[in-house]
């Protein structure tokens, strides 16, 4: 069993971008993203300054699922997390 686990486990990669406008720089996301010899298995990316409204398709990202939360304490703050599917 640990075995198995180990293995699972070495094959996870992240990073995270403070990107600081997503809907004005996500070219610069998908830029750096199709470069990497290997996708990250998550991407976390933080003061995305979108809102509830802003249109989840403009900003995704080919072979992951996009999770977002809006800021209980900030109007327009948003993390963003890309998973690998």
């Amino acid at each position: 069993m640990n075995q198995v686990f180990t293995k699972a486990t070495t094959n996870f990669s992240a990073f995270h971008l403070n990107i600081r406008s997503l809907a004005k720089n996500f070219y610069k996301l998908h830029d750096f993203v199709s470069v990497l010899n290997k996708a990250p298995s998550g991407i976390a990316v933080s003061e995305t300054w979108l809102n509830c409204e802003s249109a989840v398709g403009t900003i995704q990202l080919q072979n992951y699922n996009i999770m977002h939360k809006p800021s209980s304490t900030r109007a327009g703050v948003l993390v963003s997390t890309y998973k690998i599917v």
